[in-house]
């Protein structure tokens, strides 16, 4: 379309979309009711897409989902990089610990990895042979108080599933997030071949799963409700982001 939209959460502006962005998209991913309004500065023309029709491309469109997917990410680095924080974390060079490792998971654990999967979000529609296959390629790290899991401006070579511990998420020295048992982390920079827009540093011991950066491309591919679920969590990571903008 044509024009420009103001997009306005609390009677805040907090973004501007114009000819060949999309908007209220996030309310079709998340479920949620709208979060904004929408208001045209001048005369506007939009194409409007049905939910139906929407989740229909979303499926069947693997380069619409990777479109979307890399656009959501755009967004939320945007956020990241100019809202407030949760606190300030003094500037250091953390330590990377020589006791952290990734290993294979034994046969005995692949039971409990899958049950571990059924409760994360982007992996629970999921068939049981999917999530055995994930299992199967999935690696296990665990952390010690302090160390840091990759730093910001790092290459993205693989994601992770927080299933023990808290994760503190670092843009520019602050906190901006606390990651707890099911969150997925590191996904952003897979996604849009970035590197790291963040530092990932443990709070206590910590233990997650790693997936590959080729292993998730795989999963993208095979797996259609993989990316449609990715969009999910990163509606509502954008979500939130632009409810704390609004309050500052």
């Amino acid at each position: 379309g044509q024009g420009t939209i103001e997009i306005r959460v609390g009677g805040h502006l907090v973004a501007t979309l114009g000819a060949g962005e999309c908007g209220g998209d996030l309310a079709l991913l998340d479920g949620e009711s709208r979060s904004a309004a929408a208001i045209a500065k001048q005369e506007t023309s939009l194409l409007r897409v049905p939910s139906d029709r929407f989740r229909n491309l979303i499926m069947t469109q693997q380069a619409a989902a990777r479109a979307m997917l890399r656009t959501l990410d755009q967004r939320i680095r945007s956020l990241q990089a100019s809202g407030p924080a949760n606190e300030t974390v003094q500037p250091f060079r953390m330590r990377r610990s020589q006791l952290m490792r990734a290993q294979k998971l034994g046969l005995s654990q692949l039971v409990s990895t899958m049950s571990f999967l059924r409760e994360v979000s982007l992996f629970r529609d999921l068939s049981t042979p999917a999530l055995a296959t994930i299992a199967g390629i999935a690696q296990e790290v665990q952390l010690l108080d302090g160390d840091t899991l990759f730093e910001e401006g790092d290459p993205g070579e693989s994601l992770y599933l927080v299933s023990e511990g808290k994760i503190s998420v670092i843009v520019e020295e602050r906190e901006v997030a606390v990651l707890e048992r099911n969150a997925c982390l590191g996904e952003m920079a897979l996604i849009s071949g970035l590197p790291r827009s963040a530092t990932a540093r443990a709070l206590g011991e910590a233990r997650l799963l790693r997936i590959g950066s080729d292993d998730f491309d795989n999963l993208l591919s095979n797996e259609p409700e993989i990316p449609y679920a990715l969009l999910k969590t990163l509606a509502q990571r954008l979500r939130a982001a632009l409810r704390q903008q609004a309050r500052s």
